[in-house]
């Protein structure tokens, strides 16, 4: 009978895997919308900043709830990112890097953190690098 019992211990393990994911799935699909929102308001923030520093145009624009753009108007330069809620992740073209920032749940706070690979990101360094590419 091990052999019945091995094969009980994996389907429990599988099960419990697709469970852990589907509850990971609506966590992130819960919460990573605001995050999305956080990055556009951080990323007018460095906009305002930078204003202030340096004499160009920063212009962030919004195509509809999902897609911005930021931009350097006198250079020509410019970053779109897309959020897709059903993945959740951002879509970011940086000068013709493609990349994708995605989301880990992090279960000591239920809260979500970016995540680019498996390397964990903070909203305001996301923020200040995605415009210092457009100087």
């Amino acid at each position: 009978m091990p052999q019945i019992e091995e094969i009980n211990v994996e389907a429990e393990i599988k099960a419990a895997e697709t469970y852990r994911y589907m509850e990971e799935h609506k966590i992130k699909n819960a919460l990573a919308l605001t995050q999305w929102e956080d990055l556009q308001t951080k990323l007018e923030g460095e906009r305002d900043k930078l204003k202030a520093s340096y004499p160009m145009q920063l212009a962030i624009e919004k195509e509809g709830n999902y897609e911005i753009t930021v931009a350097n108007l006198r250079n020509g330069i410019s970053i779109p990112l897309r959020y897709d809620p059903n993945v959740p992740c951002i879509h970011v073209n940086a000068g013709g890097k493609m990349f994708i920032l995605g989301f880990r749940v992090a279960f000591d706070t239920l809260s979500v953190e970016f995540m680019e690979g498996n390397i964990p990101l903070n909203i305001r360094d996301i923020a200040v690098n995605l415009t210092r590419r457009i100087l």
